[in-house]
This record gives structure tokens, C-alpha cells and sequence, in this order.
């Protein structure tokens, strides 16, 4: 059982704030102009983070599954936003975008990356009839496409290739950088994709904070790969040992912690939210 989720306050140099039983908690949080914040939303097992930019744009990163959809939707709109301007759906398993059509139908969203794969889900199908619907723009995410190129930067580093076995290794991965601060959010990358972004990237894929990859599953997070990233904070969107997919696994946070992360969950904290200035993490 999760402890007392809604209620928790975790403070260290990032301030980890949860929301539950005071929802004015979140929008005191509200990011103002050159403040970047990330919020990782607790849906369980699955994921979604939404970021607000620090020249007011905004950038959602999956939308969990179906019954997800109506309190992403209520998070975002108690930061005060009506409108999303970027969309990524990292890859197409329901954990992933399955709240997306709530959420698109809810908002006025100015684009939405994809990566080029297909799949024949109805929920699949149901994402793709709204953004059409919607008249979304929708480009394609793969390594080296660039997101953004201002006062922050944002590129995509995977996927590197064009055909993989697993649908996780088609996950959009996008390095976030603003000033002195960097963000790597991974989808479900696995070993494959990780191991392709250290022959690309190399030094490069360093960061401060590292979604971690697949909900901390043994499927990812290789030794190598956190070496190269080597992340000050790492965070992980997952339902906990007890839960349905029994993430993360006990040998993945060990070795995060090995290499220097301190590692945030949402099955142990709840929602999460790192603000920055880009030099010095904000409370």
C-alpha cells in the first residue's frame, strides 16, 4: 500500500511537490517567466509528464492510459492552462497515449510528434481519427529533430533506427536543455535504443535529470547507459513492487544510486515537480 501519497512533502535541492488533498498546492506551483517546470503526474503504472517552458510554452509527454485522461486533464487545466502547445506521444502502447484523446479534445494543442511506426490498436486508431479531427500538425520524432532552439533547446535523440522487434525501442527520447540544466526523457527506450544513442551521442547524452526508462523495468536502464547520463536526480513513473508490473526493479534503483542519482517515484511520492531557473534548482 502507498503511503499517505496525497499529503507527502519532500524537500531537498529540488522540491518535490504532491498533490492530492490540497489541490491549490499545484497551482501555487505555477511556473513564472524564465522558470522551467516539470511535472511528472502519478497515473500508476503508466506515465505522463507535462513541462511548463520558461517563455510560457508548454510541452505534454504522454497522456496514460484511458481512465488517466480525465485527471491529467484536471491537473494541467488547475495549473491554469487551456492550451498544450507540444505534444509527444513517445510511442504508441496504451500506457503511453491512451489518455491522449481526452486530453486532445480538452485543450487547444498546436502540434504533436510521433514516431514513424504503426500500430492497430483501437486506441491507436482513436488517437489518430481526433488528431484529424482536431487538425493537429503532426511530425515525426526521431534521432537528431530538433523540438526547440531558443533560450532553451530540445532534440530528439531517438529513435536512432527505422525498424525494431519491440515498440519500446521506437520511444521518442528528447534531451531538454535550458542554461546549465538538462533533461533526458526517455519513453520505454530499452537496452537496444540505449545502446544506439551511446554509439551517436557518446559524452552528449549527460544529463541532471534522467526519466528513467521504462518505469524502472530491467528491460532498460543499462550500466553503461547511466554512466554516460549520469544523472544528479533520476526520476521514475511506475505502480511499485506490489503493483501489476512490480516496477521499478530493486537492481535498477540500486544502480542509479550507484552512480550518484537520488531517485524520486511516483508509487513512493506521488506527483512530482522539479522547477529551475536553468543555473539553480527553484522552490
Amino acid at each position: 500500500m502507498k503511503f499517505n501519497r496525497a499529503c507527502a512533502v519532500i524537500l531537498l535541492c529540488v522540491i518535490l511537490c504532491l498533490c492530492g488533498c490540497a489541490q491549490t498546492s499545484v497551482r501555487d506551483a505555477v511556473s513564472t517567466e524564465g522558470i522551467l517546470a516539470v511535472h511528472m503526474i502519478d497515473v500508476d503504472d503508466a506515465e505522463s509528464l507535462f513541462v511548463e517552458l520558461p517563455d510560457g510554452e508548454t510541452l505534454l509527454i504522454d497522456g496514460g492510459e484511458s481512465w488517466n485522461g480525465e485527471d491529467i486533464v484536471a491537473y494541467i487545466r488547475n495549473l491554469g492552462y487551456e492550451r498544450i502547445d507540444t505534444v509527444i506521444a513517445t510511442h504508441p502502447h496504451s500506457d503511453h497515449i491512451g489518455g491522449l484523446p481526452q486530453i486532445i479534445a480538452s485543450f487547444d494543442v498546436g502540434q504533436m510528434y510521433l514516431p514513424d511506426v504503426v500500430h492497430t490498436t483501437k486506441t491507436y486508431e482513436q488517437l489518430l481519427d481526433l488528431l484529424e479531427t482536431e487538425n493537429v500538425t503532426v511530425k515525426q520524432a526521431k534521432a537528431d529533430v530538433v523540438l526547440y532552439d531558443k533560450e532553451y533547446s530540445g532534440v530528439f535523440l531517438a529513435p536512432c533506427s527505422d525498424e525494431y522487434s519491440s515498440l519500446n525501442n521506437y520511444s521518442a527520447v528528447l534531451q531538454l536543455k535550458y542554461k546549465e540544466k538538462t533533461f533526458l526523457f526517455t519513453g520505454d527506450a530499452e537496452k537496444l535504443s540505449e545502446k544506439e544513442m551511446l554509439k551517436r551521442y557518446g559524452k552528449k547524452l549527460k544529463a541532471d535529470v534522467l526519466k528513467v526508462c521504462h518505469h524502472g523495468s530491467e528491460s532498460s536502464s543499462s550500466e553503461k547507459f547511466l554512466q554516460a547520463v549520469s544523472p544528479e536526480i533520476a526520476l521514475i513513473s511506475a505502480d511499485g513492487p506490489e503493483g501489476k508490473y512490480e516496477n521499478p526493479d530493486e537492481e535498477v534503483v540500486k544502480s542509479l544510486e550507484k552512480n550518484g542519482a537520488k531517485v524520486y517515484r511516483t508509487d513512493l511520492h506521488g506527483n512530482l515537480l522539479l522547477k529551475t531557473d536553468g543555473v539553480y534548482w527553484r522552490k
